[in-house]
């Protein structure tokens, strides 16, 4: 009997710290922000707040919030550096709001040169810290809050001993406080930010505010990224990476989440070459989707590849366990799949030139990293 046991979790985390000054609102939602240790590659991460402030990680473990209009906190205290020893150095910060006390916790874990999860080093401010941490996991990390997905050739009445063998003896826990409703507040002004960082190349980054996953115009702006930059035949790869050569990468992706979402357009220049130029073959190629919208070909092509990852991810029962947990958490039905295909099929050219101009015709964040000294090369405003 071969069987495939996915738990799902609001997050996962070994131990937490929290920060002595807390800065989310408190219609904040979750976040789960990915940094690398200092030199390492994309020691840096961006993330949206849902109330249009953003999070940036500096370096591992220092973080400011970027308010709407462009300025930058103070360093969020309580947050520790990453102690590397040898090749060790792989950090995740995770954070999530405790609804209930309105106060923010912070979880710092460690891994090795391996990849394997070391002891987390954990940095409490206080013995009340640590009891805020206890009432997190006890409350978020139960069964009451978790769902188990089983996938494969089985009896149905063996798996529920073998559930029942392996986790009946988990207590439940309180109940789950209800989750704020959150509203997404646009970005008001075209906003420029820059980071200096230890990297070799600049790199330019677009985000707009976008939607959540499985509203009506999630799909049309799936298409529209697939569009843009989304394969080597696309857009911008085919122009900046092939035509011109002046890119090394550039990448596009609507990133829907279960409260919010964002669309984001990056680009990494090849030695030589600014963020600005980038900056001004982005825009060229908006305003042409803007104007024209895409084509059938386009659309068809953008269609039959997320078809194609449709039955990739379904090919496995890891990968069926993953997309019933997911279903079931995004949309509260676990057999969504079909639903959810058929928001593709239903796209057409005119829906994606719909939501080009609605959201990425909206003001923006524009963010450069760039190598420490090198704050000339930033962008510093909407480049023609």
């Amino acid at each position: 009997m071969r069987l495939i046991v996915a738990l799902g979790l609001v997050l996962a985390a070994t131990g937490a710290v929290r920060a002595a000054d807390p800065t989310f609102p408190s219609s904040a939602g979750n976040l789960v922000v990915h940094t690398v240790a200092q030199g390492l590659s994309h020691p840096w991460a961006l993330a949206f707040l849902p109330d249009g402030r953003m999070l940036v990680t500096e370096r591992p473990g220092r973080m400011r919030i970027v308010s709407r209009d462009g300025n930058l906190s103070r360093p969020l205290s309580g947050v520790p550096d990453v102690v590397a020893r040898g090749q060790a150095g792989l950090l995740d910060v995770a954070l999530d709001r405790d609804f209930a006390t309105n106060r923010t916790i912070y979880f710092c874990f460690n891994f090795d040169s391996g990849g394997n999860a070391a002891v987390a080093r954990a940095q409490l401010a206080s013995d009340t810290a640590l009891e805020d941490v206890k009432t997190f996991f006890r409350t978020y990390y139960a069964p009451n809050n978790a769902t188990i997905a089983i996938v494969g050739d089985f009896q149905r009445d063996s798996v529920k001993r073998l559930v029942q063998l392996y986790f009946s003896g988990i207590p439940r826990g309180p109940a789950i406080p209800p989750r704020p409703q959150v509203t997404s507040q646009p970005v008001p002004k075209d906003t420029f930010l820059v980071l200096e960082d230890k990297v070799q190349l600049p790199r330019l980054y677009y985000a707009w505010r976008a939607v959540k996953a499985f509203h009506e115009d999630d799909a049309p702006l799936d298409v529209a990224a697939y569009v843009i930059a989304g394969d080597k035949n696309s857009r911008l790869y085919k122009r900046l990476v092939y035509d011109m050569q002046v890119a090394q990468d550039v990448s596009a992706f609507n990133n829907s989440q279960r409260l919010d979402g964002g669309f984001q357009i990056v680009v990494t220049p090849k030695p030589g070459h600014t963020p600005t130029e980038m900056a001004k073959l982005v825009n060229e190629e908006l305003r042409k989707l803007t104007t024209d919208g895409i084509t059938d070909r386009e659309l068809a092509r953008a269609q039959n590849s997320t078809r194609a990852q449709f039955l990739d991810r379904l090919a496995s029962d890891l990968g069926k366990a993953d997309q019933l947990n997911f279903y079931n958490y995004f949309s509260g039905t676990p057999d969504y799949a079909r639903q959810d295909a058929a928001r593709y099929d239903k796209v057409t050219v005119d829906d994606v030139k719909r939501v080009v101009v609605s959201y990425l015709g909206k003001p923006r964040v524009t963010l450069t990293v760039v190598p420490e000294g090198k704050h000339d090369l930033m962008v510093t405003g909407v480049v023609q």
